[in-house]
């Protein structure tokens, strides 16, 4: 049996999810957990889905957790094998780039060649995680934050400058007037005034 996935349970993903639910496996997501306790109680908040289509939708499963999703048939074939391949030639491609022997062998067209030849040895890393949680992705974010302060350090720059965050909010006070269309804008910039000329359309 074919196993559906729907993301987002809201006014359109919840009906089309309940119609699903009637006919075939449909695993619904949403990151509303109070949404999904009433669902699962066959009750839609929003009124959009009666109680007796809710309790019709056998098959449908709700949930919060992505990693529900890997259960999902896809509707294109190979789809997901072709992605996790690309990727990983991604990686292969900046690790160990292409020669100009290599390229000639494959018989690229000699104007075509000087744009072909890559050098490699070009650093990336490739992150495979079992599933997207907000475990996981806390984790991906501490390792950026992470990634940010030590290249700050290397490069003498304060990535995390509170100061300059606050002139930052120093400004958006003056700038927040402006864009309501009060005060005058003589007193800025040209780039700062052309962006809110542009805004205002």
């Amino acid at each position: 049996m074919k196993t559906i996935a729907v993301v987002g349970l809201g006014y359109v993903g919840l009906p089309l999810a309940v119609e699903f639910g009637k006919k075939f496996r449909t695993i619904g997501l949403d990151l509303s957990a109070e949404k999904v306790a009433s669902y699962k109680q066959h009750i839609d908040p929003t009124g959009e889905v009666s109680s007796a289509d809710l309790k019709a939708a056998t098959l449908l499963e709700v949930g919060t957790d992505p990693a529900a999703l890997r259960e999902a048939d896809f509707p294109l074939p190979g789809h997901h094998a072709s992605l996790l391949a690309n990727c990983l030639a991604q990686s292969a491609a900046l690790a160990f780039g292409q020669t100009l022997e290599e390229v000639r062998a494959a018989g690229i067209a000699e104007d075509l060649v000087p744009y072909k030849v890559f050098p490699g040895n070009q650093p990336s890393n490739t992150l495979l995680l079992p599933s997207l949680t907000a475990y996981s992705l806390g984790q991906l974010l501490a390792l950026f934050e992470h990634k940010v302060f030590c290249l700050g350090v290397l490069w003498n720059l304060n990535a995390f400058d509170q100061w300059g965050v606050e002139l930052g909010k120093q400004l958006a006070g003056q700038l927040t007037p402006l864009i309501e269309g009060n005060g005058d804008l003589s007193a800025f910039d040209s780039s700062t005034q052309g962006l809110i000329a542009a805004l205002k359309g």
